[in-house]
């Protein structure tokens, strides 16, 4: 509306310069009786302070009483009005001039009744397929908006969940630990040699819930960005024997046996620490989750693209229920066999977060009964 408006009074304006300036050259007005301005699309009329009207391209009468009584309400040189009639609505620009020091008053109109109905059917449709828009966008916003809030319901149930879980892993060892000390109290007489089983629970506890602690600041580092990783050239299958070597005490006690096959001299840009806990982690597992006298394979290769780390066992495996699930934190397969052995469920999280920093994938192939073989590969470039 204000485009339209603007433009028309302008063009009002430019109209009134060309009719006062054709009168003042064609003093017997033979120019301003042409149908010329007729075709520009605006009647004008001259009212003359003296005669009354001096030239005319209207016929319209109800224009002419208007015209006249803007006359009499005139206070500045120039302006523009609007007025409506039985024949339709008008713009008018009223413009006062000297002609041979005759004081004249020139009115330009031009027919606004299109404009105005262009501007109504505008505003019309505008509202229809605005009210229509709405009606179609209320499901899809109300869709979109209940997905959103998906992600943080889910967030804030696993934290929920987390701080129940943190909670409880935590107070196990604490119980251990408050039971040995109440027993020790009543034994204030005894050696320590003779209460060497008490103070033996309340080391491991103590073990259990500095390892606990450690592994929950990792995974609160690595969910707010704050995880340092100090990064720089290793050799993995150096690490990975030392792994094997600090582990192989382990695997003895349970008669099982590490083989392994390692390619000597690969190299990765990354942590040693990291890639050493990551290894000790899927190594650790499968030892733990082996019968005795069996074996645990692990290998480590390298081709043009990807740097391939496997752990295979021959333990209780993992059933395809909880495939999807066993990297969750806190998450141990719900059977008896599983539960027997010691942990917090936060081993393989911590595995997964530091595979996803230095861009791999772990992938998993499982059957209850025969063992789980687990595969990390990561891309050489990193």
């Amino acid at each position: 509306r204000w485009s339209m408006v603007s433009s028309g009074e302008t063009y009002l304006e430019e109209a009134a310069k060309e009719i006062i300036s054709s009168s003042e050259r064609n003093k017997n007005n033979s120019f301003l009786n042409t149908t010329f301005h007729n075709e520009l699309g605006y009647n004008f009329l001259i009212w003359n302070n003296k005669i009354g009207i001096k030239e005319q391209s209207i016929n319209n009468r109800e224009l002419i009483e208007e015209s006249y009584q803007l006359i009499n309400e005139q206070k500045n040189d120039k302006s523009f009005h609007v007025i409506n009639t039985s024949t339709g609505s008008f713009r008018i620009y009223m413009e006062n001039y000297k002609d041979l020091n005759e004081e004249n008053t020139l009115f330009v109109f031009q027919n606004i009744t299109a404009e105005n109905e262009l501007i109504t059917y505008f505003i019309t449709y505008l509202l229809i397929f605005g009210v229509i828009g709405i009606i179609c966008l209320i499901p899809i916003a109300f869709i979109l908006a209940g997905r959103s809030l998906v992600s943080i319901k889910n967030s804030y149930e696993e934290q929920k969940k987390f701080i129940a879980d943190a909670s409880h892993e935590l107070r196990s060892p604490l119980n251990v630990i408050q039971t040995s000390v109440d027993v020790l109290s009543f034994k204030e007489n005894e050696t320590i040699k003779a209460n060497k089983k008490w103070i033996n629970n309340i080391s491991s506890e103590c073990q259990n819930m500095s390892t606990l602690i450690n592994d929950l600041t990792d995974i609160a580092k690595a969910d707010n960005s704050q995880l340092i990783y100090a990064n720089r050239d290793i050799n993995i299958s150096q690490l990975s024997d030392e792994v094997i070597f600090l582990l192989n005490s382990t695997a003895q006690e349970k008669n099982i046996k590490i083989l392994s096959k390692i390619e000597p001299d690969i190299y990765l840009y990354a942590d040693s620490d990291k890639i050493r806990q990551l290894i000790r982690i899927l190594l650790d597992n499968a030892i733990k989750y082996s019968p005795e006298g069996s074996s645990v394979n692990i290998s480590l290769e390298q081709d043009d693209n990807n740097i391939t780390l496997k752990v295979k066992d021959r333990g209780i495996g993992i059933s395809e229920n909880d495939l999807n699930k066993i990297f969750d934190r806190f998450y141990r397969c719900d059977n008896a066999r599983s539960r027997e052995v010691s942990g917090t469920g936060l081993g393989l999280n911590i595995a997964r977060n530091i595979s996803n920093y230095y861009k791999g994938k772990i992938d998993v192939k499982s059957k209850l009964g025969k063992g789980s073989e687990f595969t990390i590969s990561i891309p050489n470039s990193v």
